[in-house]
């Protein structure tokens, strides 16, 4: 935990190059995650070109809080794609 923590300090911001990413991508939030709240993931979701956000109940471990509504946002957001 105290090397994880040391690293966020180092840490560079790469969201002003969002932008260029345009694959497809699925931001799932937790509404209940005090680390990275919605409104982190909104910011993210704004920045790049072809992004969807889903919040979904739970927190800031919400495919191992709630594996099987995850499981099936991914595949559906998937299925979308093809």
């Amino acid at each position: 935990l105290r090397a994880q923590l040391r690293m966020q300090t180092r840490r560079r911001d790469l969201r002003p190059g969002l932008r260029v990413f345009a694959a497809p991508t699925l931001v799932v939030s937790g509404a209940a995650d005090l680390l990275c709240p919605p409104s982190f993931h909104a910011e993210i979701t704004n920045g790049m070109r072809n992004a969807r956000m889903v919040t979904q109940d739970g927190g800031h471990l919400l495919p191992m809080e709630r594996p099987t509504v995850f499981g099936a946002l991914v595949r559906s957001w998937r299925a979308d794609l093809d």
